[in-house]
């Protein structure tokens, strides 16, 4: 099983579970979750390649930024795709479709604009899907609007886009009490899905996962989940491999091989589980180089679990269970916040959060409060990525400070300033939000000077 991850029986899309009214979600999958059908599969005449060695390997320390490093991984992964869908190729446009469907940050869908919106207008039905999912999502320099996003999808699935079809039935789901409507959309679903395979036929399945009641119908989903994985649907392979895994047997071995093709079709939790099963010999032979280097382009594709898993294990140099039995991965502290605080900035949580505990630990015992303030960065950081533990820590350090504070203590005072300069946002219950307020940071700065805090002197001016 893979390192922090317990697969649930079935993943279905988040949207559609929420728009259905379900009230657990347990999801690692985007919306709509598909990958391209066979017309929109990168084939040979395709600029793109199905996977790419990372740029900076798995176990060796990387010269480059972790800034540059997921710029470089990210031209040679995707730029030929960007070029080529910019022409009018199919099997590039299609990629680029694809990647926004599994995951593609904010950086990845404005360097993808401009080559979608030129594959559309050539033609090309799964850019002009792309280019509907680009809105449907958001970019950095826009807000999502699905109105003017369902126009491009609806087209772009009349002309043959699975994609297309898969993001305008997710976009549109029937209401829970309306049966007739629930059976209208299975029935739309299923005739796309015969007609062009890839996304749609994912949707389809998870659909009717959704609407099981919680007794998944295997009869009926793994049909589709198989013709969809067949066609090109990267989620489709990463459920099945899932489903597959649970499987005594060569439940393993099927899953790795599952595994395997969503990882070439940019798929970053697949990937991540691929390179669990080489670095620990599951479904087939172990192969630990190339398992960490799988696991390292799970992260750059943006799944958090690889960045973590990397961070904790020293890029996959130690076993979990071996962590468990008290091995450690480091030869040093200072060589774990070096690893830790690489994989944070690539894109894990838990590994911001073990930099800012370590951090943390010697601010307070060398009674340096002045190092507390890339602490609350790094905790609100792994927050926000989805650490509880930072949350909960940063809670307590934020509400702590601002008491202490109001008691005349400096250090905490500082402390205090810092959160307010910064801003904090956490979760409900667990501990204030604080809008960044320079006017106040100031105040508190100022206090704690006044308090003989010498390092708050400067920032009160």
């Amino acid at each position: 099983m893979p390192f922090s991850l317990i697969p649930t029986r079935f993943r279905v899309s988040a949207a559609l579970l929420l728009a259905l009214g379900t009230t657990t979600v347990a999801c690692r999958s985007t919306t709509p979750s598909g990958a391209p059908s066979p017309a929109e599969t990168p084939t040979a005449t395709s600029s793109t390649r199905p996977a790419d060695a990372s740029s900076a390997k798995a176990g060796t320390s990387s010269p480059l930024t972790p800034e540059e490093e997921l710029r470089q991984f990210r031209q040679r992964r995707f730029g030929p795709a960007i070029e080529g869908c910019k022409s009018g190729n199919a099997g590039d446009c299609s990629r680029l479709a694809h990647r926004l469907l599994t995951g593609a940050s904010l950086t990845e869908r404005s360097a993808f604009e401009e080559a979608l919106r030129g594959g559309c207008e050539r033609r090309q039905p799964d850019a002009c899907a792309g280019l509907g999912a680009l809105l449907g999502l958001g970019t950095s320099a826009t807000q999502a609007n699905m109105e003017q996003a369902l126009p491009l999808l609806q087209t772009a699935c009349r002309e043959g886009s699975s994609i297309g079809c898969a993001m305008e039935l997710e976009a549109r789901p029937p209401r829970t009490d309306d049966q007739a409507a629930q059976t209208e959309y299975l029935q739309k679903a299923s005739a796309a899905c015969e007609r062009l395979g890839g996304s749609v036929c994912f949707t389809a399945a998870s659909f009717l996962a959704a609407t099981a009641g919680g007794a998944p119908d295997d009869a009926r989903t793994d049909p589709l989940l198989a013709k969809a994985c067949e066609t090109g649907s990267a989620e489709s392979c990463f459920q099945s491999g899932i489903r597959a895994s649970e499987k005594p047997g060569d439940g393993p071995a099927r899953a790795r091989a599952l595994y395997e093709k969503a990882c070439g079709l940019d798929h970053g939790p697949a990937c991540f589980n691929l390179g669990y099963q080489l670095l620990t010999g599951t479904g087939g032979p172990a192969d630990a180089t190339r398992g960490r280097e799988i696991a390292l382009q799970a992260c750059h594709l943006g799944d958090r679990t690889a960045c973590d898993y990397l961070g904790a294990t020293n890029e996959g140099r130690v076993l979990p269970e071996e962590l468990q039995s008290g091995r450690q991965p480091y030869s040093s502290d200072e060589e774990r916040k070096q690893v830790q605080r690489r994989f944070c900035e690539l894109g894990g949580a838990e590994s911001c959060t073990s930099v800012a505990f370590a951090l943390g630990d010697r601010a307070e015992k060398g009674g340096h409060p002045e190092e507390m303030e890339p602490v609350l960065g790094l905790l609100q950081k792994g927050c926000r990525r989805g650490s509880e533990r930072a949350c909960n820590v940063l809670g307590h350090v934020v509400k702590d400070a601002i008491r202490a504070c109001e008691q005349d203590n400096g250090g905490q005072c500082l402390v205090a300033a810092f959160a307010y300069q910064q801003g904090i946002e956490l979760p409900r219950g667990r501990g204030p939000t604080l809008p960044s307020d320079t006017a106040k940071a100031r105040e508190l700065f100022t206090k704690a000077c006044e308090r003989g805090i010498q390092p708050a002197c400067e920032r009160s001016r």
